[in-house]
C-alpha cells in the first residue's frame, strides 16, 4: 500500500533528537566494539511540513544559532532487536552522544531518519528505511553527538567498523541483465565508500578483465560509481576495487541472463548527472521495428522492473518502464520526469519503436506522472491511461497552500507545472481512459471521478470504475494484472496515433514553464510576461492562405515552425489581432515576439550533467567547511534520492574548466553584503547563459547560509522561485520570515 511522500518528509521538517549512549547517566565509552548501537537517549516530538522551502523548525532554528537544548527532551531507550517507536519518531528529533577514546573511522547505518547532524555536520538520512544508507563519519576524541530527524516511525541505528579504509557496497547496485546475443559492454554502478579523510581521485574498478577508472570520491563520505562490464554466459564477476592500481577491496556480482523475449532490465547513462540508470522491458511477442510503445509509470515503492512484470506480453508492442530514479523517487515530477523522458528517447531508440504509436500509462504514483506527463507533453504520446492515480500534490499528497498575496503568488508560480488541473486543455488533445478501483482505500476514486468531471467534454474519454477493486487487484484470468494491464486501455491505444505535424490546424495548448514544457507540435513558447504562471495559447493554421491566427494570455515570445506548413512562403501572422508578415526560410522557423529563453526556473539545475562546487576562496575558513560539507550533503541527498552520482569539486576547479556546458549549483557562505545584514540571511539564486544554468545556495555568513541546510531541493512539488533570500525568522514563521524572492525583471517581492 502506497504513502503519500509528504507523509515521509525526508528533507521535510521532523524534528527529534537521540540522548546518548550512557554507561550511568548517557554516555557509553567506545572503547574496541565492533558495533554501537543507538539504544538510549532523548526524543521530542515537532510537527512535520508541507511541500515548501518556508520550513517552521524551532530545533533546527536553536541548533543553527549554537543554543540547542535538549534537557526537557524525553528520555528514551530500546533494545538491540527493536527499533524506536512512538510520535517523536513519527515526526520529531532524536540525540545520541557517543564518547570515543580516540579518533577513529566508523560507518553510520540507520534507517527511519530523513537526515542527521553528526557533530553538527548534515547528513542524509535512510527516510524509507531501504538499508542500504552507510555512511562514513569521523568520529573525534570524546564526545560525539548524533541529531536525527525522523519522519515514518521504527528508527533504529547503529556504528560498525568498516571493512576496510576505501570499501565496495553492493545493497544499492544499479545493473542491467545480460541479453543472450547481444554483446556490446554493459554499465553497472556500486556504492565506494570513503572512510578517509583523504579525497581520492585515484581509484579504479576491475570487472573479470575491464577496468574503468573512478571519478573522486570525497574523504568521509560514500558514491555510486559507474563501471563497465563484458557480458558473458553465467553472469558472474569478481568486483576489485583498486587504488593507485592495488586491489583494496573485493566483492563477487551477479548479473542475470535473460532470453531476447524474456523482461528485462537495461542500463544507460544519464544526461542529467552522468549516472547510470536503469529501466525494464516486457518486449512485445513479435520482432522487429516500427511497433508501439507503452511507456508504464510505477507507484510508490515499486520499481521499474516489478512494473513491468505486471503486464502480459503484447505482440504490437513493447511495455518500458523507467524508475523514477528510486522507488518513491521525485513522483514523476522533477527529475523523476526527466528519467521517464530520457528512458523513453533511449527505449524508441533501441527498439526503433513507430514515432506515431507512443502512449502513456501508469499506476498510483504512476497514475499521478500519466496525468503529469501527459498534461505537460502532449505532443509526445497518442494516448494516456492513468490507473489509480491522483491528480495533484494539492488533492492528494500535502501541497503547500499560500496566502493570497504578491509574495505567496510568487510561491505558487514557482510550483507551476505541479498543478494538473491548470492544464486541462492540453489533456483532451488526445484520447484518455481513467481506471480506478471504487474500492480503493488508498488513492480514493474520488480524484478519478474529479478528473472524469473536468474532462467531461473531451471528445475521447473511456472509463472504467472496478466494482470493488481496491488499489491494487488482478481479476481477469489474462497475464498482467488488469488494474493497470486493462484489456480496453490497450484497445484504446491501438486506434490512436500522434497527428504529423502538418496535419495539426488547430493547437490549445497551456505551459507554466516553457523551460519544461513550452512546444506543442509546430508552436513554441519562449516567453512569459509572469513566469511560472498559466500561458496559454490557441493557434489555428490556415495552409492554403498562408496563414496563422494566435490568441495568447501571458506570452511575450513564439516560435513557429512552419517547415511543413507553409515552407519558402511569406506568411501573414495575427497575434492578438495584430497581423505581421513574415518570409519563412529554410529552417521552417518564425521568431514571435520577446523570448526569454535564460528564465529557466531554480529547479531546472538540476540536469546537464550538473556540478556541485563550493567556495574554496577562502582557504580553512569555517565558510570553506560549511560549503563543502552542504556540497557533500546534498550529494548525498541526490544519491539517495535519485540514485545520482554528483561530482563535487572546488569551485577553483569548475572556474578554471573552459567551454563549460555543464550546470553548476556553487554553495558559499561568504557573500558580500552590507555589514548590517552580514550574518543574518540566507539565499538561493539562479541564472542562465548561453544555455549553461548557474545556482548558488548559501549565506552571507556561516550562520546564515545554515538557513539553507535543509532547503528541500529534492522533494518533488517543492516550488523555489528564481531568487530565494530568508532570515532565522522564518524557522520560527515560515513566510513571514521571507526578505526578498522572484524571478527579476521587476517581478520581485522585497520585504518592506
Amino acid at each position: 500500500m502506497e504513502t503519500p511522500q509528504s507523509a515521509v518528509p525526508g528533507d521535510m521538517l521532523v524534528t527529534m533528537r537521540f540522548a546518548a549512549l550512557l554507561l550511568s547517566s548517557c554516555v557509553v565509552p567506545m572503547v574496541n566494539a565492533e558495533d554501537i548501537p543507538f539504544l538510549k537517549g532523548r526524543a521530542t516530538t515537532v510537527r512535520g511540513n508541507t511541500r515548501t522551502v518556508l520550513r517552521i523548525d524551532p530545533v533546527e532554528y536553536q541548533l543553527i544559532q549554537g543554543k540547542l537544548d535538549t534537557s526537557s527532551w524525553k528520555e528514551v531507550e530500546t533494545t538491540a532487536d527493536k527499533p524506536f517507536s512512538g510520535p517523536a519518531f513519527n515526526s520529531g528529533y532524536a540525540y545520541f552522544e557517543v564518547v570515543s577514546d580516540r579518533p577513529k573511522a566508523m560507518l553510520l547505518e540507520a534507517t527511519g531518519h530523513g537526515m542527521v547532524y553528526v557533530n553538527d555536520v548534515p547528513r542524509v538520512g535512510d527516510i524509507y528505511s531501504f538499508g542500504y544508507v552507510s555512511l562514513p563519519v569521523q568520529l573525534k576524541q570524546g564526545k560525539n553527538t548524533f541529531l536525527f530527524s525522523t519522519g515514518r516511525g521504527g528508527f533504529k541505528g547503529k556504528l560498525i567498523d568498516p571493512p576496510a579504509p576505501v570499501s565496495l557496497d553492493l545493497r544499492d547496485t544499479t545493473s542491467p541483465d545480460i541479453m543472450k546475443g547481444e554483446n556490446g559492454k554493459l554499465l553497472v554502478a556500486v556504492v565506494v565508500r570513503n572512510a578517509t579523510t583523504n579525497d581520492l581521485n585515484n581509484l579504479s574498478l576491475e570487472a573479470n578483465g575491464v577496468t574503468t577508472k573512478l571519478p573522486t570520491v570525497l574523504g568521509s563520505t560514500a558514491r555510486k560509481v559507474g563501471f563497465e562490464v563484458k557480458p558473458n554466459k553465467d553472469g558472474k564477476y569478481v568486483l576489485n576495487l583498486k587504488q593507485s592500481g592495488k586491489t583494496v577491496h573485493s566483492k563477487p556480482l551477479i548479473l542475470r541472463v535473460r532470453e531476447a523475449n524474456q523482461t528485462h532490465k537495461r542500463t544507460f547513462r544519464s544526461e542529467i548527472d552522468g549516472s547510470v540508470q536503469y529501466y525494464a522491458v516486457t518486449p512485445s511477442t513479435t520482432k522487429g521495428p516500427n511497433q508501439a510503445l507503452f511507456l508504464s509509470l510505477h507507484g510508490a515503492s515499486v520499481e521499474a522492473l516489478g512494473q513491468a512484470e505486471s503486464y502480459g506480453a503484447k505482440s504490437w508492442g513493447h511495455v518500458v518502464c523507467p524508475t523514477n530514479r528510486r522507488p518513491f523517487g521525485f513522483d514523476w515530477e522533477d527529475v523523476g520526469r526527466g528519467d521517464a523522458l530520457e528512458v523513453f528517447e533511449h527505449a524508441k531508440k533501441q527498439y526503433q519503436t513507430d514515432p506515431s504509436r507512443s502512449y502513456l500509462t501508469g499506476h498510483s504514483m504512476g497514475g499521478h506522472g500519466t496525468w503529469q506527463l501527459g498534461a505537460l507533453f502532449p505532443d509526445k504520446f497518442a494516448g494516456i491511461a492513468p490507473c489509480a492515480g491522483w491528480i495533484s500534490f494539492n488533492t492528494y499528497a500535502g501541497g503547500a497552500t499560500y496566502p493570497d498575496t504578491p509574495l505567496g503568488d510568487i510561491f505558487r508560480r514557482a510550483a507551476g507545472t505541479s498543478n494538473t488541473l491548470a492544464m486541462k486543455p492540453n489533456l483532451l488533445q488526445n484520447p484518455v481512459f481513467i481506471n480506478h478501483g471504487d474500492a480503493d482505500d488508498n488513492v480514493p476514486v474520488q480524484q478519478a471521478r474529479t478528473m472524469r468531471e473536468e474532462l467531461k467534454d473531451h471528445k475521447a474519454l473511456q472509463w472504467n470504475e472496478e466494482k470493488g477493486g481496491g488499489h491494487w487487484y488482478d481479476s481477469d484470468p489474462e497475464p498482467g494484472a488488469n488494474v493497470q494491464d486493462h484489456a480496453p486501455i490497450f484497445s484504446m491505444f491501438s486506434k490512436a496515433r500522434i497527428p504529423a505535424m502538418n496535419e495539426v490546424r488547430h493547437i490549445d495548448f497551456v505551459t507554466a514553464n516553457p523551460a519544461i514544457s513550452g512546444k506543442c507540435y509546430w508552436l513554441t513558447v519562449t516567453g512569459q510576461e509572469k513566469w511560472g504562471g498559466a500561458s496559454k495559447i490557441t493557434g489555428d493554421t490556415y495552409p492554403g492562405l498562408a496563414k496563422v491566427v494566435l490568441t495568447t494570455e501571458n506570452v511575450t515570445g513564439l516560435r513557429l515552425d512552419l517547415s511543413t506548413i507553409a515552407p519558402y512562403k511569406t506568411v501573414t501572422v495575427e497575434w492578438n489581432g495584430k497581423k505581421s508578415t513574415h518570409e519563412v526560410g529554410p529552417t521552417g522557423l518564425v521568431e514571435l515576439g520577446k523570448a526569454a529563453p535564460d528564465n529557466n526556473g531554480f529547479k531546472q539545475v538540476f540536469a546537464n550533467n550538473v556540478i556541485f562546487a563550493y567556495d574554496d576562496r577562502h582557504g580553512n575558513h569555517p565558510s570553506t567547511t560549511w560549503a563543502r560539507n552542504k556540497a557533500i550533503y546534498d550529494a548525498e541527498q541526490f544519491w539517495y534520492r535519485g540514485n545520482s552520482s554528483v561530482d563535487v569539486l572546488p569551485m577553483s576547479t569548475v572556474s578554471k574548466l573552459t567551454g563549460n556546458k555543464r550546470n553548476v549549483i556553487c554553495y558559499s557562505a561568504s557573500l558580500d553584503m552590507k555589514p548590517a545584514i552580514r550574518d543574518s540571511y540566507g539565499y538561493l539564486t539562479t541564472s542562465t547563459s548561453a544555455g549553461v544554468q548557474w545556482a548558488y545556495i548559501g549565506g552571507s555568513s556561516v550562520t546564515g547560509a545554515r538557513l539553507t541546510e535543509r532547503i528541500p531541493l529534492f522533494s518533488a512539488g517543492v516550488g523555489i522561485p528564481n531568487m530565494l533570500m530568508i532570515e532565522p525568522t522564518m524557522l520560527e514563521k515560515g513566510i513571514e520570515g521571507v526578505v526578498a524572492a522572484g524571478y527579476g525583471n521587476g517581478d520581485m517581492y522585497i520585504r518592506p
